[in-house]
């Protein structure tokens, strides 16, 4: 039930404003651009916790209260994987760059 309700809560509920492609876009263009792009991902997982609408569709739904947490905690870890792939992958890509 977790697994076919979790694409469609995420999908509607949650901002995914920055692929991944994008993201390494403005990770090479420098700290101006990432400073900008941690601060926009760190606000939209803010935003997930405070969307009262996403809380009320996970209290809607048939999902139990674990199912519920975990629905809620996939889509919030989801946004911290990329603030850290950002971070990982600035401090890489700057690493390099002075290096060689």
């Amino acid at each position: 039930m977790i697994s076919s309700l979790l694409p469609k809560f995420v999908e509607k509920y949650v901002m995914d404003e920055y692929k991944f492609g994008d993201m390494d876009e403005l990770i090479e263009k420098g700290k101006d651009a990432v400073l900008p792009l941690l601060e926009r991902l760190a606000n939209q997982t803010n935003e997930i916790l405070a969307n009262e609408e996403f809380r009320q569709a996970l209290i809607n739904s048939p999902l139990s209260t674990f199912g519920k947490d975990v629905v809620m905690m996939n889509a919030v870890t989801n946004k911290c994987v990329r603030i850290e792939y950002v971070v990982m992958d600035y401090g890489y890509t700057s690493t390099v760059a002075t290096r060689f």
